[in-house]
């Protein structure tokens, strides 16, 4: 996440705004299944993994964590279904 370069590059891929790699094209096949079910088919490495992703942007990159969320959750669905972890995990999410 420190890797700006990587990073944009990322974000662009979920984003639809530039190119995906193999694995972006994976995460953003994904993502909403994810999302949907608590990420029951991710491995222990894989959740902390988002949940440092999520954690990283929130804090440091809240215009890009802005982009996401309305794309991939324009109605706050997942945000409310989210906050309890959210909270455990001493992140606040934006409103």
């Amino acid at each position: 996440m420190e890797n700006d370069n990587l990073r944009q590059a990322y974000l662009k891929c979920l984003l639809e705004e530039g190119p995906c790699t193999a694995e972006g094209k994976k995460l953003k096949e994904l993502l909403t299944e994810a999302l949907e079910t608590e990420c029951s088919k991710c491995t222990d490495k894989q959740k902390q993994g988002a949940k440092y992703c999520i954690k990283y942007l929130i804090k440091n990159s809240p215009k890009d964590w802005e982009k996401l969320s309305k794309k991939y959750d324009p109605n706050g669905k997942y945000q409310a279904k989210y906050e309890k972890l959210a909270k455990e995990e001493d992140v606040e999410l934006p409103k």
